[in-house]
């Protein structure tokens, strides 16, 4: 008896990609180790920890896994990250700008996001979570510079006034969908 392959035949194209994917890796880590040594040896600021910053970000976009790999997951990771690099720049090499530019980026990110969100919300009900988590750790994060900095900028409030709005709104408009997400989030019944 005799058995009939009947699979494709497997392309080259897919290995040299892999290849390359691999490679980028390697560089990545070795950039980021590379930039390290080489601030600790010239001395100064501490411009390595901006490329380390970055090299993390580059390697979350190319190998994060996609089990949650929504435009709105990755949309809200991403400004995250965005958000701790400007952090990081702001903090180590040029002070004094990152508390008005940040909540700038992290309110219009969740303007977009949301909006991409209510936009088609009936297939979009799965992705709840990962909008609703930013827009309560936003929430949380304006009430603690509020509060305990003292820092009071216009963008901050209006990044807290926003993502307390649209925390409001999801939870209104999506009440059973999103007890049921969370449920299935953190794996509970």
């Amino acid at each position: 008896m005799e058995i009939e392959n009947i699979y494709p035949h497997a392309k080259t194209g897919g290995r040299l990609f892999r290849k390359l994917y691999d490679d980028i890796k390697w560089l990545l880590f070795f950039g980021a180790v590379a930039s390290l040594i080489v601030n600790l040896a010239v001395g100064g600021k501490r411009w390595s920890y901006v490329v380390i910053v970055s090299c993390v970000i580059a390697w979350n976009i190319l190998y994060r896994p996609t089990i949650q790999a929504s435009i709105i997951s990755r949309g809200c990771v991403l400004s995250s990250e965005v958000a701790v690099l400007l952090a990081v720049i702001d903090n180590y090499l040029v002070p004094g700008w990152a508390g008005f530019v940040i909540p700038i980026l992290l309110a219009s990110t969740l303007a977009a996001l949301t909006a991409l969100f209510f936009a088609d919300r009936r297939r979009q009900t799965r992705n709840v979570m990962p909008l609703v988590i930013s827009l309560f750790a936003s929430s949380v994060a304006c009430a603690i510079i509020l509060f305990m900095d003292g820092g009071f900028s216009i963008p901050l409030l209006v990044l807290a006034a926003l993502s307390i709005a649209l925390l409001i709104a999801a939870v209104a408009t999506l009440r059973g969908a999103l007890i049921s997400e969370t449920k299935k989030y953190f794996h509970t019944k």
